[in-house]
């Protein structure tokens, strides 16, 4: 049995001045290997162990954070 739960766990606003090509959290994510990119670089599936995977997430929602505070 294959079972998938899917699960937003960024949306937000962007800081005027930032886009596609500037974005931290977007480039990260064409550089680390546990979360693979899908649809449009907004959906991403699951590409290394559980622990990975959470401790991209936690970068990923970390340079949101640092990139709303500049």
């Amino acid at each position: 049995m294959i079972t998938v739960f899917n699960w937003n766990f960024l949306s937000t606003q962007c800081p005027k001045g930032m886009n596609e090509q500037n974005c931290p959290v977007r480039n990260f994510l064409k550089e680390q290997k546990a979360l693979r990119p899908t649809i449009n670089e907004t959906v991403v599936q699951s590409a290394g162990s559980f622990e990975e995977c959470v401790a991209a997430i936690r970068e990923i929602q970390q340079k949101c954070a640092e990139c709303h505070n500049k």
